[in-house]
């Protein structure tokens, strides 16, 4: 009797395991603000949803919300805190440094080390002979107070050529901007640019925002930096690639590849409606083609993103 409520108690803790992340981020005295991914982090596991999902979900205990879509990814960190295994080390002739700085969708939400757009982007440009390495400080749900802190204390330090920062204004353009001006005032003529991470065809809110927003941060910047937002380029790439969100007032469709209507419901004023939630749970084979959820693109999309700025970035002349 012992044993079969042991071997029950082992099999608990692999399903407990299976559905628990393990701890990646913490405080950091060089700069006070925010979280930031630990140091020296050895393939820590991160369990993410893996369809899209309201915030009382991802906010719940694992064991109290009926998920049975998630994925798995292994994070690594060096001692500098940088996501993936490779050392800081002192910056080689030729090579250009760039800092990718900013939120989950920089840091790699829910795919490996390797499939971050940085890091992707990084292989892209070495592929076309470009020597350029870049830094990936991206850390799930930083604030841009954080990044500014960071830019003023740990950036002047690294080296850089340039400055790819990937994070939409959560509380106003106007104190965004402030914050952005302030962090990167130590870093005098280092170039930067504002990459805005793509809007997910499930984010019906941020689909009423993202040009608007976008044209506010330009006129904002003007000529001190470029503002990129591949939102409607990669709409354009999913084309056939899994199920879309239409909108037509406050109704929404779901419908598969070929048009057809998998769901129709009203528009809730926050998240999506509980049908849309359910109609992925229901069927595993129905996916946003290029996201994992509402929010993140997936490896391939990622690597749709990175095709798509490297283009934008030699524009800027950071490739010359």
């Amino acid at each position: 009797m012992s044993a079969v409520a042991g071997g029950g108690a082992v099999a608990w803790q692999r399903r407990r395991r299976a559905r628990q992340s393990d701890v990646i981020t913490g405080e950091w005295d060089q700069v006070p603000r925010g979280r930031w991914l630990l140091p020296d982090l050895d393939e820590a596991r991160l369990v993410v949803p893996d369809r899209p999902h309201s915030m009382a979900e991802a906010m719940a205990n694992p064991g109290q919300v009926p998920f049975s879509r998630r994925r798995a990814c292994l994070v690594s960190s060096n001692a500098d805190r940088i996501r993936g295994e490779r050392p800081l080390s002192p910056k080689a002739s030729g090579l250009r440094r760039w800092l990718a700085l900013g939120d989950s969708v920089t840091f790699g939400w829910g795919v490996e080390d390797t499939e971050s757009w940085p890091a992707q982007l990084e292989a892209q440009l070495a592929s076309q002979g470009h020597a350029v390495e870049i830094l990936n400080y991206g850390v799930p749900a930083q604030r841009i107070d954080a990044m500014a802190q960071f830019l003023e204390s740990v950036a002047p330090r690294l080296e850089l050529d340039g400055v790819l920062l990937a994070e939409r204004p959560e509380t106003g353009v106007q104190g965004y901007l402030r914050e952005l001006t302030r962090g990167m005032k130590p870093l005098g003529d280092t170039p930067l640019m504002l990459m805005l991470p793509p809007i997910s065809r499930f984010d019906p809110h941020g689909r009423s925002a993202w040009e608007r927003e976008g044209a506010e941060l330009r006129r904002g910047l003007g000529a001190r930096a470029p503002v990129v937002d591949l939102t409607r380029e990669l709409w354009a790439a999913q084309e056939g690639k899994g199920v879309d969100l239409q909108i037509e007032g406050q109704i929404l469709h779901m419908v598969d590849a070929q048009g057809r209507l998998i769901v129709e419901a009203s528009l809730p004023q926050d998240d999506l409606p509980r049908e849309i939630y359910e109609a992925f749970e229901d069927d595993h084979s129905l996916r946003e083609g290029l996201f994992l959820d509402e929010g993140h693109p997936d490896a391939a999309g990622f690597g749709v993103l990175c095709e798509l700025l490297a283009p934008r970035i030699e524009e800027a002349g950071w490739l010359s």
